[in-house]
């Protein structure tokens, strides 16, 4: 697997801290550990990586929305290799916030007649934009242009 190698250079400091299937259920029965593992399926290579295994809350998972770092196991070797953020290789579902959501307030407080304010959280949004020079804008910040 090309992409393993290129992970393992990538991802070198990323430990696993459970080094065998059992010391991680056991931590999980536990209660110390959340993780989620499945099969490779075609990117199986037989007797060698057969699986893989995301762990929450790992400090290499650096998306804020996805906190999951994954690794495959070595059956030869008996030991994990990393293999990437989740939010990159997608293999465990998270839920994540709307970002959508507006939230509403009343900035006189209750009963007031002043109109209302809409505040728009989108803090915890991943936001891409594309632009080109034609689409380029003037941004104004505190009476100047940025």
């Amino acid at each position: 697997m090309e992409m393993l190698a290129q992970s393992e250079v990538r991802y070198k400091y990323c430990f696993n801290p459970y080094r065998t299937w059992d010391d991680l259920f056991h931590n999980a029965s536990a209660g110390s550990v959340t993780f989620k593992t499945g099969g490779l399926g075609l990117l199986t290579i037989t007797s060698l990586y057969e699986a893989w295994m995301c762990i929450a809350d790992h400090p290499c998972a650096l998306d804020p929305l996805d906190n999951y770092f994954c690794w495959v196991f070595n059956e030869q070797k008996l030991s994990w290799h990393p293999w990437g953020e989740n939010s990159i290789l997608n293999l465990v579902e998270v839920t994540k916030p709307g970002c959508n959501s507006i939230t509403t307030f009343n900035n006189a407080g209750p009963g007031s007649t002043t109109e209302e304010q809409v505040l728009v959280n989108i803090s915890m949004c991943r936001m891409e934009i594309e632009m080109t020079v034609d689409d380029s804008f003037d941004l104004y910040v505190d009476g100047s242009y940025v």
